[in-house]
């Protein structure tokens, strides 16, 4: 008699903690997770990052890449190479290329 009072009891308390679960409304299913965001690609000018050629570190503020532009563009100028062999012209015209592109990159200035 003992064992069917407690199967009652048992069978009670699961239809009432399975009750709430049988007449709700289903949930909308989860809508799926926005996708990543896609990180621009490595900036790199001639096989170095920008910053590299720069010499400033990625986290730089603008002030500095600035700062850093102008003093190797002075640097590396053509114009500086005016009496050298016309291979140390090339060489200092090909490296202000890649200063201008590196702070074109990083400054966001795209003037191509």
């Amino acid at each position: 008699m003992l064992r069917i009072l407690l199967l009652a009891v048992f069978g009670y308390l699961v239809w009432r903690a399975v009750k709430p679960y049988l007449g709700a409304p289903q949930l909308p299913p989860k809508p799926p997770p926005p996708p990543a965001k896609k990180l621009p690609p490595e900036v790199r000018v001639d096989g170095k990052l920008a910053h590299e050629i720069l010499g400033v570190a990625p986290d730089a503020p603008l002030r500095e890449v600035q700062e850093a532009y102008k003093k190797l563009v002075l640097e590396h100028h053509p114009d500086r190479a005016e009496g050298r062999s016309a291979e140390e012209r090339a060489r200092a015209a090909d490296r202000t290329k890649q200063i201008n592109r590196a702070y074109e990159l990083i400054s966001g200035k795209n003037t191509r």
